[in-house]
């Protein structure tokens, strides 16, 4: 399968002698991005072998998941957190409904403190990988110029590449896989504590907030593709229990900004591409359902939070997209069910009783702020 890289580059990291991005301040893009010219091309032309797989075909088919699942199950692969999709005609999830349980796993073992790969004012310089040992930074090139604190507990920054060129403040059971977590945080990028997440699969998290920002990630991101290329050159705030599937997530909030993202996105191809170039507020327990919340809000579009909504496959497909597409309202506790009332919508067609105006940010201040380090908790 022929994969187009953005910018050009390799994926080896030994092709490459760039300097990993450290963490610090970026500039607040506008709320409408200006002409990206510069690198929308090769932004269009990321993974050219992705098109056909992020296209939907066939009738909506909705599964309800329970349990923990076989061994090669999409649950097993979670640990057993137990993922829900709505099914057809099922009433609304609620605010109380948990889609996954929230694992604690704090580093009880201690961290390896990197910085461009070696240990940090180290004299003579040691290498990541040969402080952690078995314990952390296994695998070829593993934390190669890894900039942050990995965690001693035997799974953090595992697999072939994984970590390299990467700045993270702190990975936790997090970073496993081929190629996880390559070049996160790159370019200058931000990205806050990462607790289990960005695993079990090839390419999570791959190019993670290059040159972007996001806040702590926690159980999420688990999958193949998962979250990758999520908040490049763009912002997302914390990421809890979310995008646990394939392509979860993918290229969320890529040039564009997104706010916390909570219980959601949990299905394949699930808000792949949401708010690509435009901006979204808060998703909670929402967008759960294959390619639910698929490009919405791309292309410079808008909407506003998503609340308990959009849980059925490709509900809210492509909602809010382009500028006069833009849905100011919040979405809150609609769009569940297999009517496609919320397919494409805007503003002007999204039915009445989905529109929640009692909370709308002042969607400037509220884009400065997850741009800022006022949601970040790695100081």
């Amino acid at each position: 399968m022929k994969t187009t890289m953005i910018m050009g580059e390799q994926e080896d990291p030994r092709a490459s002698a760039s300097t990993p991005g450290h963490a610090g301040d970026i500039l607040a893009p506008p709320l409408v991005p200006p002409s990206r010219n510069d690198n929308k091309k090769n932004v269009n032309n990321v993974d050219d072998a992705d098109v056909g797989i992020l296209s939907p075909s066939g009738p909506p088919v909705v599964l309800l998941t329970t349990g923990t699942g076989g061994s090669g199950s999409r649950n097993s692969r979670l640990g057993g957190n137990t993922i829900v999709t709505a099914a057809a005609g099922s009433a609304p999830l609620s605010s109380s409904f948990s889609l996954l349980q929230q694992s604690s796993s704090p580093c009880t073992a201690g961290y390896v403190e990197c910085e461009n790969g070696y240990v940090k004012n180290s004299d003579p310089q040691v290498t990541c990988a040969s402080e952690c040992g078995s314990n952390c930074c296994v695998g070829s090139y593993a934390c190669w110029k890894f900039t942050g604190k990995v965690c001693k507990d035997g799974n953090s920054c595992n697999g072939k590449v994984a970590c390299s060129e990467a700045t993270i403040y702190s990975v936790v059971n997090s970073c496993i896989g081929y190629q996880a977590c390559i070049r996160a945080g790159f370019d200058g990028g931000k990205i806050g504590k990462m607790v289990n997440s960005c695993k079990n699969e090839e390419k999570s998290c791959w190019q993670f907030a290059r040159g972007g920002q996001v806040g702590d990630v926690v159980d999420s991101c688990i999958g193949k593709h998962s979250c990758k290329f999520a908040a490049y050159r763009g912002s997302v705030g914390n990421i809890t229990m979310s995008c646990a599937a394939t392509y979860g997530c993918y290229s969320v909030a890529m040039q564009g900004t997104a706010g916390n993202i909570v219980n959601s996105c949990n299905d394949d191809k699930a808000c792949s591409m949401l708010a690509r170039y435009g901006d979204v507020g808060d998703i909670q327990d929402s967008c759960v359902g294959k390619f639910s919340c698929f490009q919405g809000a791309d292309s410079g579009g808008m909407i506003g939070d998503i609340m308990m909504s959009c849980n059925y496959e490709t509900a809210c497909y492509q909602a809010g997209k382009n500028a006069a597409g833009a849905i100011t309202s919040n979405v809150k506790n609609c769009c569940n069910t297999a009517a496609e009332v919320c397919k494409y919508a805007t503003e002007a067609t999204l039915p009445a009783d989905c529109r929640d105006v009692s909370t709308v940010k002042d969607l400037f201040l509220w884009h400065l702020y997850y741009v800022s380090d006022s949601h970040m908790t790695n100081s």
